[in-house]
């Protein structure tokens, strides 16, 4: 049986894994094009340091997903699962769906301003 504290806990570090994957796939390619455009001289300066800010951002991101999502586990209580057979293997937490869903939601959103007409 759960205890409530940990439902709580789960469902808490559930909803930060969410909005981690929104800042994944929106904060963290816009916070490096913006930074990239105020470190950078001219134009190929600007592209090569967002590029390699855009890159370092999401690197240093996936970690904290992971920690997140390990956290999860842990919360749950099903990190490390042993079969039948006695080999230890690790479950499979929600990131991979919460990763793939929050970009699904977000190129669904853009599609539809699009097509709806830009807010002007």
């Amino acid at each position: 049986m759960v205890r409530p504290i940990d439902w709580v806990a789960s469902r808490f570090v559930l909803l930060v894994l969410v909005l981690g994957c929104l800042v994944f796939w929106v904060a963290v390619p816009a916070g490096g094009i913006w930074l990239g455009g105020r470190l950078g001289n001219d134009f190929a300066q600007q592209l090569m340091l967002s590029l390699g800010l855009v890159l370092a951002g999401m690197v240093a991101m996936t970690v904290v997903l992971g920690w997140l999502n390990e956290l999860y586990l842990r919360t749950t209580g099903g990190a490390i699962v042993v079969t039948p057979d006695g080999n230890r293997f690790r479950r499979r937490g929600p990131l991979e769906g919460v990763l793939v869903g929050s970009l699904v939601a977000l190129v669904t959103a853009v599609v539809l301003w699009v097509a709806l007409g830009k807010p002007t």
